[in-house]
């Protein structure tokens, strides 16, 4: 087990009767789950952005790519989602949270360390929801969730 902290994901609770992950490859595409399908449609954006990240000499550059587009997955917490501050070292290029800040989403969007990444969530979540209720799942609104994470 590895270091846990605490971190700040916009997101919901993950919807019932869904099929979220089902990564069996012999399992048609159709039927392996709602995030693996995105993964898919986002697939080519992922692997420019990968691109990009290698150019700079990033570590791990194709899961920081693919969490830039497909959201995470905390199933001890039941939710799903994409970070917008986390503790410790920090993950996913999202600011270490060392701040204090109000957890709104008005606070999130105006402070001078989280805005940006709370904004980047906020797009990212809209354009995956779009693609879901596109897919017949209608996703709630998203919500700021303070939950743990591990970073190490």
């Amino acid at each position: 087990m590895g270091q846990m902290t605490y971190g700040v994901l916009l997101g919901c609770a993950m919807p019932e009767g869904v099929t979220l992950y089902n990564n069996k490859y012999d399992t048609p595409m159709e039927k392996r789950g709602l995030i693996i399908r995105w993964q898919d449609v986002c697939a080519d954006n992922i692997a420019a952005l990968k691109k990009k990240f290698e150019a700079r000499g990033a570590r791990e550059q194709f899961f920081r790519a693919k969490d830039c587009y497909v959201p995470r997955l905390k199933y001890d917490a039941n939710l799903l989602g994409f970070w917008c501050a986390v503790g410790a070292p920090g993950k996913e290029g999202v600011p270490s949270l060392e701040e204090h800040c109000a957890l709104s989403a008005k606070a999130f969007r105006e402070h001078a360390v989280y805005g940006k990444a709370y904004r980047k969530a906020r797009r990212r979540w809209r354009r995956f929801a779009r693609w879901a209720a596109t897919q017949g799942v209608t996703l709630p609104k998203a919500r700021l969730y303070l939950t743990m994470t591990e970073v190490a």
